[in-house]
């Protein structure tokens, strides 16, 4: 028996800090220039979302021809309510290799090589940040009086935000053969799975009536199926060798909303 594992944590912080200026009213036509504008106005805002993981991965292998692995992952991150920043996902393989398991398929000229494999993962993905909570919007510069007197203002902004928003969880089923024949002339490597993805995060649009336009839900389900296939043929070999690969995808998606 033989057995590898790896136990760890990390923490990523993304920072996005945008400054611009927007105008309008362009004076000369084809001039982009900002002072080319009757009107010139700034803008500027800063997102921080945090994401802290733990994981742990353990694979046990007998005799070289049979493996089964664990993987499990726990994230927390920022941008989702403390009773749903929190999700735990795991994963596991099996690989076989019947090429190293008998003895009768050992030196075959044939078939050099064959491992079966299946593999079911698990993921999520999470919202930007500040779409759990109404956000105040401030402008400095609402209103300029003919007298000059400048008006400031302080609005909630359009988007409603949503405190039961979750994360989207995605789980992949997998099954695979890898074979090599005559010589490892000919090889095959062929997968199919099944990828299913539930509680999208997506943009919904609201009435204006309700004093929003818009927000975010877990609305939409995705389901990808398909097969990959790939070989690898070697016709010639030696002090010439052509070697060529083929490959074929083949993909079925269907949304549901």
């Amino acid at each position: 028996f033989s057995l590898d594992g790896v136990v760890g944590t990390n923490l990523r912080q993304e920072k996005n800090i945008v400054n611009g200026i927007s105008s309008s009213n362009q004076f000369v036509r084809g001039l982009l220039n900002h002072q080319n504008f009757q009107t010139s106005e700034g803008f500027s805002f800063n997102t921080t979302e945090n994401t802290i993981g733990a994981y742990a991965t353990a694979t046990l292998g007998f005799k070289n021809f049979l493996y089964v692995g664990f993987q499990g992952r726990n994230d927390w991150t920022s941008t989702l309510e403390k009773e749903n920043r929190s999700i735990f996902y795991p994963s596991g393989s099996v690989a076989f290799v019947p090429t190293d398991a008998f003895a009768s398929l050992q030196g075959s000229t044939v078939l050099n090589y064959l491992k079966l494999r299946v593999g079911y993962g698990t993921s999520a993905g999470y919202p930007d940040p500040y779409q759990t909570r109404n956000i105040l919007s401030t402008d400095p510069r609402a209103f300029v009086a003919n007298s000059g007197t400048v008006l400031s203002t302080n609005s909630v902004d359009n988007r409603l935000g949503n405190q039961n928003l979750t994360p989207e969880r995605h789980t992949e089923l997998e099954v695979g053969v890898e074979a090599r024949f005559l010589q490892n002339r000919i090889g095959v490597d062929f997968s199919w799975y099944d990828k299913r993805s539930k509680d999208l995060i997506i943009d919904l649009q609201l009435d204006p009536a309700t004093g929003f336009t818009n927000t975010t839900v877990n609305a939409a389900e995705l389901s990808n199926k398909g097969i990959e296939l790939g070989i690898n043929l070697v016709p010639i070999k030696g002090e010439f060798t052509w070697d060529m690969t083929l490959n074929f995808t083949r993909n079925r998606n269907i949304v549901q909303t």
